[in-house]
């Protein structure tokens, strides 16, 4: 059902953005919607510009953008009994980066198609 979901959205002409997942210490296993055709598959990078040791290796990576040490606002009840951090690692920290950047350069050249878009 999520295959057929993503091919709707595509075909409606809508980018769709996943994160690869923080698995590359299991061996990078196959994600979802990630490993899906036509989804723009983004990893994470450390501050150094290297993979970050736990984004996800998988052939179906289209991209990085920073994922490590992000700085985030979550609810107060997150964690007890400081009730807040100040950063986290996670592709789900890239991915929304490379949507944002997308629409951003959608805005900016509203006369790219999807695929030009996606690459």
């Amino acid at each position: 059902m999520l295959d057929a979901m993503v091919a709707v959205t595509v075909g409606s002409g809508t980018l769709v953005v996943a994160a690869s997942g923080n698995s590359r210490q299991r061996g990078s296993p196959p994600e979802y919607p990630a490993s899906l055709p036509h989804v723009l598959t983004v990893g994470a990078l450390d501050q150094g510009n290297a993979p970050a040791s736990f984004s996800s290796g998988s052939q179906h990576v289209d991209l990085s953008a920073p994922g490590v040490n992000i700085p985030v606002a979550i609810p107060l009840t997150y964690k007890p009994p400081s009730y807040y951090d100040l950063y986290f690692n996670g592709t789900s920290f890239a991915s929304p980066l490379v949507a944002g950047a997308a629409a951003w350069v959608w805005t900016a050249r509203p006369t790219l198609d999807l695929s030009q878009l996606f690459e």
